[in-house]
């Protein structure tokens, strides 16, 4: 594979001193630590720190921002702002603050990372920190001392139609959504993924292109690259917001398909063939490391989404045709090795996997399967009538626990669902499957999430759609949009739960919710299209957005309205839904 070259943006400035005489070398250091660091922040050594002479006491809580800090030295507050969010930095100062304390954010553990001068400490506020005020509580062993922090965390969205990334801010005053827009332009941004610590987000472009990688002629080399996508970086706890720290450019073999990022940093693409796999130890400069080709040029394949399990070193990658999920080994993230797989079903013309979501104990995980419209091409799209004939006629066989590449099971049994959520346990090495939960046979499904209490979200579109001959004009639109405003039943959201199979409808309406996160409350979050608040006919619009069902919705763009004419816009509208993936800090 040819690598680009790397482009690297920069993210500090330079001090400059105007003096009149010739400074020594202590001052200069002086006035640099002063004027760019904050005077007294100054990390040290941990080693030789005396134990707590008595209860603790916190003079001051810093956010620092989430990029890297130096091991030793002086400390920069220039990302400073009184707003904490995930994986920023915090230096606490004041009395008898000792490395052994244990300390906590919002109720959820946060451990020292480093130490001051003076005997401040260093810590990352944690993941799963809710917007608010928050408690930060400090025992040493000898008492406990606490401060109030002013949490906020960004939900995100790659935008392709318009090329942008979408960011909107929740919090400090409560779990919703301020009026602050933090947008950044990055042509066809689609896919994105945040670091471990919630600290940086990773946004990749998805090429226009649809052109398959051209073989090379010679026996076992692999296909040339033929996708180039460009990788943006973002800090999240920039000063009064997001800010882009870097963009990578990338040449892949084959259309990227996906994101994932591991526990230690593994920063996963996945193309419809291949995986590549990159190293983010620097954040600000992700790597490229290995690719590991999981089928052949000129098989039908998509790779579609992917999972981390086990120890976090091992990758679950679900094949959306062969209906495979294939198990990788990324201990040495630089020599990525196909452990094993498991066929759900045979192979189809038409890709019947659709996504994956983590189980509840990290050594399993849900495969969401059905006649879908999320990916599916023209045969699936002409009609829902015909769609849901040829999904039967596909004779899927039940998920066998085979290993290996070849699909074999039992025939299915008449009454079984074709639309389904399957798990799969880690044993050994090997995934097995152990539960298959059917969902209702009228839904078209489009995601899975799991909730923080054992059950699963599942969004989907009622398969009597009635849009899906609408043609992208002037009538389609206005088709389009009336229709949806008189169709109840349109969007779904379901409930399953995951101990006794059992299916409620959580959220229903006259929208489509398609993409689904999780935020630190519980709440669901969605990425939600529906019609624009207060606008009546003859202009009716159609708008894209973040919602919090039945709490608020922030818009992100209008995507349809009835004036307009042909344009691409509005077949993203139609079936194969398009509408981008979003996640929360």
């Amino acid at each position: 594979m040819k690598w680009l070259p790397l482009r690297r943006m920069g993210t500090h400035g330079t001090l400059s001193f105007r003096t009149g005489a010739r400074l020594g070398t202590g001052l200069l250091w002086l006035l640099a630590l002063t004027s760019g660091c904050g005077g007294s922040l100054l990390r040290v050594s941990p080693s030789g720190q005396l134990p707590p002479q008595g209860p603790p006491h916190i003079e001051q809580a810093q956010d620092l921002g989430g990029l890297p800090l130096p091991a030793i030295g002086a400390l920069s507050t220039e990302h400073s702002d009184e707003l904490f969010t995930p994986g920023e930095w915090v230096a606490l100062r004041g009395k008898n603050l000792v490395p052994q304390s244990r300390i906590a954010i919002g109720g959820r553990p946060a451990q020292v990372a480093g130490v001051l001068d003076g005997g401040g400490l260093l810590l990352r506020v944690p993941r799963g920190v809710s917007p608010g005020q928050q408690m930060l509580s400090l025992d040493n062993g000898m008492g406990t001392a606490q401060t109030t922090l002013s949490t906020a965390i960004y939900a995100f969205g790659g935008d392709a139609g318009g090329n942008a990334l979408r960011l909107r801010q929740l919090g400090p005053e409560r779990e919703e959504f301020t009026d602050q827009q933090h947008d950044i332009a990055f042509p066809l941004a689609r896919f994105s993924v945040l670091s471990p610590d919630g600290a940086m987000l990773y946004v990749l472009q998805e090429p226009t292109s649809e052109d398959e990688p051209e073989e090379t002629g010679q026996p076992g080399t692999p296909p040339l690259a033929t996708a180039n996508s460009d990788l943006l970086i973002v800090h999240l706890g920039g000063k009064k917001g997001p800010r882009r720290v870097g963009q990578v450019p990338l040449a892949l073999q084959g259309k990227p398909t996906g994101l994932a990022m591991g526990p230690y940093g593994q920063l996963v693409v996945l193309q419809k063939r291949q995986l590549t796999v990159m190293d983010t130890q620097n954040p600000l400069l992700p790597t490229p490391l290995a690719n590991l080709p999981l089928a052949a040029p000129e098989q039908q394949r998509e790779l579609i989404d992917a999972e981390f399990l086990g120890d976090g070193k091992q990758l679950a990658v679900l094949e959306a045709y062969a209906n495979q999920v294939h198990l990788v080994d990324l201990s040495v993230p630089s020599q990525p090795r196909l452990l094993s797989g498991i066929s759900l079903s045979q192979a189809f013309e038409q890709p019947f996997s659709i996504d994956l979501a983590p189980g509840a104990d990290g050594q399993s995980l849900w495969v969401l399967q059905g006649p879908n419209l999320r990916l599916a091409g023209k045969r699936l799209v002409d009609g829902l009538s015909g769609a849901w004939r040829d999904a039967k006629a596909l004779e899927l066989k039940a998920a066998g626990k085979t290993l290996g590449n070849t699909a074999v099971g039992t025939a299915m049994l008449p009454s079984e669902s074709l639309t389904r959520l399957s798990l799969l346990q880690l044993a050994a090495g090997q995934l097995q499957l152990t539960k298959s939960i059917a969902l209702p046979p009228d839904i078209f499904p489009f995601f899975v999430q799991p909730d923080n209490r054992g059950s699963l979200f599942v969004s989907g579109v009622n398969r009597k759609n009635q849009f899906t001959d609408l043609e992208a004009s002037l009538d389609g639109v206005k088709r389009l949009l009336v229709g949806l405003k008189d169709t109840v039943q349109l969007g779904v959201v379901l409930k399953v739960g995951t101990e006794d199979g059992s299916v409620t409808t959580a959220v229903q309406g006259m929208a489509i919710y398609y993409d689904l996160a999780l935020l630190p409350s519980g709440q669901l979050l969605t990425s939600t299209v529906r019609l624009g608040p207060g606008y009546i006919p003859p202009r009716l619009t159609l708008d894209w957005g973040f919602e919090v069902p039945g709490r608020s919705f922030a818009r992100l763009r209008e995507v349809a309205n009835t004036g307009l004419k042909l344009t691409d816009v509005v077949r993203r509208m139609l079936p194969p839904y398009r509408y981008e993936r979003i996640g929360v800090q």
